[in-house]
């Protein structure tokens, strides 16, 4: 039975395996420069709003980086704002005395002497020595189980997802600098399952890095003097920082590309920031543009009840931000490691 060439257009609308229509003439606009990158963003915005949407995963994470560093950075307004609102969300605080995880401890603290004057008297010395140590625990905060179950859910997600999730964003937006045909969904879980376990592990080690990194940031903002060695210390943290969030782009990037060690993509990320100095300048500009011009819609917009700059970062920002940074770092990677043996 023959059917009519409007159903047929109208049934391929919805037809999710079949193929798009390549890639025309006009895509192709020369080097990797600065004009050719409002050319190729402009024309690849509509495919980067379905980008951010695979992308969307990485928000437990997000949320979980925010508890870690609000809850260490208390004191500074925009953190206590952060730490407030994430912690009315999972709930209030108990007493001690009324928590699963320290009514043993504060039980202890109690049997340990009696309070006089608003002061403690030990009557054993170990105990005494404990409380001294570990004593303040009983003064913080203590929330119930199905609190510490969400934040060691998100750890856990994060952890098993991490690296798989930087795979796919970075699979998605190399293709697209390179001029490649994109079909969003299955580019995504492909590269994911053809690196399933480097990309695995890679991701346990980035996220142990980044842990440590966001900890040792938050340390020093707090607790560093105003001493020269203090300084010194506070600045080469947040130096080491900045020069591994430029490497794990290249070390992303050089994965999916790549079949090479966890170890040589590590040397040769380091190698890169350096010889791709003035495109990571670039590129940390460009990131840096955009999260500015949301944060003034936040500060504009939100004391006259308008939400939507709370909301619009969640359909575009993750992927244009994945976007420049590919921009910026690919061709570097292009440049030293696959240029060089096309000849």
């Amino acid at each position: 039975m023959k059917m009519n060439d409007k159903k047929t257009k109208r049934f391929r609308l919805f037809d999710f395996n079949r193929d798009g229509k390549g890639v025309s003439k006009d895509e192709i606009v020369g080097p990797p420069n600065l004009k050719n990158f409002f050319k190729t963003f402009f024309r690849k915005f509509s495919k980067l709003l379905s980008v951010n949407l695979m992308m969307l995963f990485r928000l437990p994470t997000m949320v979980l980086v925010l508890f870690i560093a609000s809850s260490m950075l208390i004191g500074f307004p925009i953190f206590n704002v952060i730490y407030s609102v994430i912690i009315s969300l999972l709930g209030a605080s108990v007493p001690a005395a009324e928590s699963e995880l320290l009514a043993p401890i504060h039980g202890m603290y109690i049997a340990s002497g009696s309070f006089e004057s608003g002061s403690f008297v030990s009557s054993s010395v170990s105990l005494q020595q404990m409380m001294q140590n570990y004593g303040g625990i009983i003064d913080a905060p203590t929330y119930s189980i199905a609190y510490y179950a969400v934040i060691g859910s998100l750890a856990l997600f994060t952890l098993v997802t991490w690296g798989w999730q930087n795979v796919g964003s970075a699979y998605l937006t190399r293709n697209m600098v390179r001029g490649d045909a994109v079909f969003v969904w299955s580019d995504y879980f492909r590269s994911i399952k053809k690196n399933l376990k480097q990309g695995f592990f890679m991701g346990v080690i980035d996220s142990i890095i980044m842990v440590v990194l966001v900890v040792d940031v938050c340390h020093m903002l707090t607790t560093s003097g105003e001493d020269f060695m203090s300084q010194m210390m506070l600045f080469l943290v947040i130096g080491l920082s900045v020069l591994y969030l430029i490497m794990r782009k290249y070390i992303y990037l050089m994965l999916i590309t790549f079949d090479m060690s966890v170890w040589k993509m590590f040397k040769n990320a380091l190698i890169f920031t350096t010889l791709g100095l003035k495109r990571n300048a670039m590129a940390f500009l460009g990131k840096a543009v955009i999260t500015v011009i949301n944060l003034a819609l936040v500060l504009i917009l939100l004391p006259m009840n308008i939400v939507v700059p709370l909301v619009l970062p969640l359909v575009y920002y993750l992927a244009t931000s994945a976007y420049i940074s590919a921009y910026a770092y690919y061709p570097v990677i292009e440049k030293y490691m696959i240029t060089p043996y096309q000849n």
